[in-house]
């Protein structure tokens, strides 16, 4: 078993997709998480309502993404929106919350 902190996990998603869309390391890129899939859509849902076009992402592209989630059982997933094409990668993980000492 294999224990990896979200931050971690985030940013190797997010270098991936910034490498595979051949973007530069600074392009925006956004990671989003939920306990289970239907809490990740719910994030990713609120992003497409309240500030996708704000990021410059039309919000319309991320709609169809719930069957995606939903099918894979995602429920961390990071999206970037370069050259008018959509990027994506998703993990299914356990999210665990944080211990405080």
């Amino acid at each position: 078993m294999s224990y990896e902190t979200l931050d971690t996990l985030g940013r190797r998603m997010v270098q991936k997709l910034r490498e595979a869309a051949g973007a530069s390391q600074n392009a925006p890129a956004y990671l989003f998480w939920g306990q289970t899939p239907e809490e990740l859509w719910k994030v990713l849902r609120d992003f497409a309502q309240n500030e996708a076009l704000r990021a410059g992402i039309p919000p319309e592209i991320l709609f169809p993404l719930r069957s995606v989630i939903t099918r894979n059982g995602y429920t961390v997933m990071a999206i970037l929106f370069h050259r008018g094409k959509l990027h994506l990668t998703g993990a299914r993980v356990q999210v665990m919350p944080t211990a405080k000492a």
